[in-house]
């Protein structure tokens, strides 16, 4: 079981032990695995959004990680398209121990374009049947596009790879 925070940290739990009804939760022992290494931007609901581990896993000991990237070094959130930081979906492998992620082994696979509010980030990453991994990604609160007769509504990011 890998447990997360906004603040990109991912904590491992043996799942074996806490299924084991005689160990007390105090005995289990929490692994920090990993903490992203670059700068994120935490106003708002920005931060690490989502966490999906391959379903090969440990076979494939992939991590799947939806989080804000301060790419620019700009976490403004003033309503400029031009301002903000991006959303990123990476991919990092567990080193062989299972306990700990290579940081050398990031595999960007997108980023979104800059985000000029704080809210509707989502992140949350699923496998289909098909083997694909999906995510969604929100619309980052922003309503820019208007309808025929000028009415504002969400813009969805689209992000087909």
């Amino acid at each position: 079981l890998f447990v997360t925070s906004k603040f990109g940290k991912i904590w491992r739990l043996p799942v074996s032990e806490m299924d084991d009804k005689s160990v007390d939760a105090e005995d289990v022992e929490v692994t920090e695995v990993f903490e992203i290494p670059h700068r994120m931007c935490l106003n708002g609901a920005r931060g690490l959004g989502g966490i999906a581990i391959h379903p090969d896993y440990p076979s494939k000991p992939y991590i799947y990680v939806f989080h804000n990237h301060d790419k620019y070094r700009d976490c403004s959130s003033s309503m400029d398209m031009d301002e903000g930081p991006v959303n990123r979906m990476s991919r990092w492998t567990l080193n062989s121990d299972l306990k700990s992620i290579d940081e050398d082994s990031e595999l960007v696979m997108f980023e979104t374009r800059r985000l000029n509010t704080q809210t509707h980030n989502s992140g949350y990453i699923a496998f289909g049947n098909d083997g694909n991994v999906y995510v969604t990604v929100g619309e980052a609160g922003t309503k820019k596009a208007k309808s025929t007769d000028g009415t504002p509504y969400p813009m969805a990011f689209d992000v087909t790879l």
